[in-house]
């Protein structure tokens, strides 16, 4: 299960998928957008790769995603078992990288690209396989090569703005207390209906729960109350006149009489 959620922890996308979270992300845009305009999406680690980055740029959204962890200085992605890519260095103006032990890899060979694997460049050198730290960095026989994209090399550098990542640490604090609800609170600890088709309507009333459970909390609050107030405010005009008899049909309470002087018919 994925959700996107704004700035007031309210879910405005959600969605299932058996086997990935990224497959989802292009549905969970479209989701958020017919709420309002989304200007700067956050997404954690695990969405690093070309296919949420084309799909916030079709959609005109601001992406700010890090490559690895999102603490301390680094916020590269970080392996204990070989060089990570973030280790070597690229020279713009000489367009080459150049490797933890000084060596440098040059352009072998260019990729232009299609309509399911977008364009890239190729870097390599001879020198891998005539030094003994190559085990610290590949076990290929043709020695470390590196991929360069254009769009996911821009993504690092803005991730490494002070501003970007003042903006995406706010991340956390949004989304995490949703799934800690949604497990704790309303016991989503595991799905109880089979099929895809029987999960996804279980996670939708999920979300329905907990959105209604959020606008409680925003109501009830001092300065909650006043937004939640003044978003019914603007709305009201828009409820269809098939809502009292819808209400009364369903044998729920009755609309409150407040709303009767204010165009909710």
């Amino acid at each position: 299960p994925s959700v996107l959620v704004n700035e007031l922890r309210i879910i405005i996308g959600q969605a299932v998928d058996p086997s990935s979270e990224t497959q989802v992300v292009t549905s969970l845009l479209d989701q958020a957008q017919q709420q309002g305009v989304i200007e700067t999406a956050l997404f954690d680690a695990g969405y690093f790769n070309q296919q949420v980055i084309d799909a916030t740029e079709e959609r005109g959204i601001e992406l700010l995603c890090p490559e690895g962890r999102s603490q301390g200085k680094d916020w590269h992605k970080q392996s204990g078992k070989y060089y990570p890519k973030s280790h070597f260095q690229y020279d713009p103006e000489q367009d080459h990288y150049r490797c933890p032990q000084g060596e440098i890899l040059t352009c072998q060979s260019r990729y232009k690209g299609n309509a399911a694997s977008p364009a890239y460049r190729l870097y390599a050198s001879e020198a891998c396989g005539r030094y003994s730290h190559k085990d610290q960095c590949t076990r290929s026989a043709k020695g470390r090569r590196i991929k360069r994209y254009a769009s996911k090399d821009a993504l690092r550098q803005k991730m490494q703005q002070p501003a970007a990542r003042e903006h995406y640490v706010k991340r956390q604090g949004m989304v995490e207390p949703v799934f800690s609800h949604l497990r704790y609170q309303q016991g989503l600890n595991r799905f109880r209906r089979k099929g895809l088709a029987g999960v996804r309507v279980e996670f939708s009333l999920h979300a329905l729960a907990y959105n209604l459970s959020r606008a409680v909390a925003l109501f009830s609050s001092s300065t909650g109350r006043y937004l939640v107030f003044f978003r019914i405010l603007t709305r009201l005009r828009r409820i269809p006149r098939v809502t009292r008899s819808l209400f009364n049909k369903i044998h729920l309470a009755p609309i409150p009489r407040f709303l009767e002087g204010m165009g909710a018919s």
